[in-house]
């Protein structure tokens, strides 16, 4: 298996996420298939969806049995390309129009080395093609001197509005297009027709410090990349239920779309994997179990966590599972119980993330399964310092905690679930 770091790096958009974790489980022995393409229930499975989103799964002995699943998501914070702009020269330089995706702290993207990263979509000779790019230096955006800001209110400057230009030097124009850029970068036929330009911007550099490990991205590749460790794992071990692990799209967006977890993608691959009639459909999903893998923030060393009761996690504590009255995460007793028996009985270190119910927090997916699905959910993950920065900050023994709790709600959870549901009867 790969180390974190390595996934990392070859994942610098989501589609190059998904293109990485596919390669990766079938280096394990996942067949890769069409999700158009009828499935097969006797051997491990990875598909994907608009190539921004994957399911694998291992099939259980007894679909009535249910699944266990991890599922987290590909895409994370960035800046991106607008679609319809054009490049203007500056000097030696040339300035390529870009937009915020989700929330990024904007001033992190200043001064640093940046990739380009993502899917360009074509039609050449009648037929649509659709090409990864990935430039790893890219460019930069410059920040703006404090003589500058002389004699107004700002103490700093951030982009806003349509201040967001990437600088970069290479063979371009004056008022190239974006599509021109496009198939220029991506060594795309100039005969061809560019339909869609999906490009992100983002930093490409990861360094450690002992156990800490500072890279780009780590909300939420560190848990697609402890999913498919778990997963991995287990090739060699059968049980009655199904284990799978998912990786939505477009949850930093809100998760209202057909790759998101809003959207119907898990529930139309139960179906079709379990085969079973609509009553045993839903009492195979009572008997199901789901953890939402996403970062969680850890304690800062001179501001805390304002949206967190303390005692607030730390690097290097644990995992986290995550409370959270207000329900932007998901949090019942039993769910939760579930969780911390599988740490306990795999001797994982975990720490409690408890939200402030007065205080406004993130979000996860957890909730928008569970009421979507009527799965059994509970969120979880690592905790992290500078999250949606251009370049976030984890412990390595936590990532390595969590992996072996992934694989062991892969492994164990349907048991002690179905355990739970029997005290919880009495």
């Amino acid at each position: 298996m790969i180390s974190l770091q390595e996934f990392i790096k070859r994942s610098p958009s989501p589609w190059h996420a998904v293109q990485t974790a596919i390669a990766v489980l079938k280096e394990h022995g996942f067949a890769h298939v069409r999700e158009s393409e009828p499935f097969v229930s006797d051997r491990p499975i990875v598909y994907s969806r608009d190539r921004t989103q994957f399911i694998a799964y291992i099939p259980g002995t007894t679909t009535s049995a249910g699944f266990s699943s991890v599922q987290s998501h590909t895409d994370s914070p960035a800046l991106r390309i607008l679609q319809n702009g054009e490049l203007k020269s500056n000097g030696s330089m040339f300035t390529v129009p870009c937009e915020p995706y989700s929330g990024p702290v904007l001033s992190r993207w200043l001064d640093r080395p940046l990739q380009l990263a993502g899917q360009i979509s074509y039609y050449l000779n009648g037929k649509l093609g659709f090409k990864l790019v990935h430039v790893d230096k890219f460019g930069f955006i410059p920040s703006l001197a404090p003589h500058m800001l002389r004699g107004t209110d700002q103490k700093d400057w951030v982009p806003e509005n349509g201040d967001f230009v990437v600088c970069t030097t290479g063979d371009y124009k004056d008022k190239m297009s974006i599509s021109e850029f496009a198939k220029k970068i991506g060594e795309i036929p100039a005969e061809a027709v560019v339909t869609a330009v999906n490009l992100e911007i983002s930093a490409f550099e990861c360094t450690q410090f002992g156990n800490i490990l500072q890279c780009p991205r780590l909300d939420n590749l560190a848990s697609v990349y402890a999913s498919i460790h778990g997963l991995v794992s287990q090739m060699k071990v059968q049980t009655p239920h199904t284990r799978m692990i998912c990786g939505f799209n477009n949850e930093e967006v809100g998760s209202q779309t057909r790759a998101g977890a809003e959207g119907p993608f898990l529930i139309n691959w139960w179906r079709r994997v379990s085969g079973l009639s609509e009553k045993e459909f839903s009492s195979s999903l009572a008997r199901s179990f789901a953890a939402s893998a996403d970062g969680g923030h850890a304690n800062h060393p001179i501001k805390g966590a304002g949206s967190c009761n303390d005692p607030v996690p730390v690097l290097g504590g644990g995992m986290i599972i995550k409370y959270g009255q207000k329900q932007n995460y998901a949090f019942t007793d039993h769910c939760v119980s579930v969780a911390k028996a599988i740490c306990l009985s795999n001797n994982i270190k975990f720490q409690n993330w408890i939200g402030r119910s007065y205080k406004m927090g993130g979000g996860t997916i957890g909730n928008i399964v569970a009421a979507g699905s009527d799965m059994n959910v509970v969120d979880c993950g690592i905790p992290m310092l500078g999250m949606h920065s251009c370049v976030e900050t984890c412990d390595l023994q936590d990532v390595e905690a969590f992996n072996n709790y992934c694989a062991g709600i892969l492994m164990d959870s349907c048991k002690v679930l179905a355990q739970a549901h029997e005290e919880m009867m009495e």
